[in-house]
């Protein structure tokens, strides 16, 4: 593990406890432990998928807005803004984004329109 890969998984668990703890379902709280006990690794793979999707996510997000002519300073501040403040909903939909991804390609798509022009 690097330095940086440290500094990232300490920081989103010190951002994560920082939020406070969120209202639970009891029922998907004992399935989550009980899976987990299950299986150890489980959450490791949990946080490194995460991780790995938020990354793709990030990708997408500064490909798609770099396409529409959006500044690069620009863009760096706005996601060094959205993950400092908006933690808690940054990182899953950055998630979400990096997976859907997988299937959707969205940076072929954005680039579709220019390849005709």
């Amino acid at each position: 593990m690097t330095p940086e890969e440290r500094q990232l998984i300490s920081g989103l668990f010190e951002r994560m406890r920082s939020y406070g703890a969120p209202d639970k379902d009891r029922d998907a709280e004992a399935l989550i432990a009980r899976e987990v006990r299950a299986n150890p690794d489980a959450t490791y793979m949990l946080v490194q998928s995460v991780l790995g999707y938020s990354v793709q996510g990030l990708a997408v997000a500064h490909s798609v807005l770099l396409a529409r002519g959006v500044a690069p300073a620009f863009i760096l501040l706005l996601m060094v803004f959205l993950f400092v403040f908006t933690l808690p909903v940054f990182l899953p939909s950055a998630a979400l984004l990096g997976l859907s991804d997988v299937w959707l390609d969205y940076r072929r798509l954005e680039a579709s329109p220019r390849e005709g022009a």
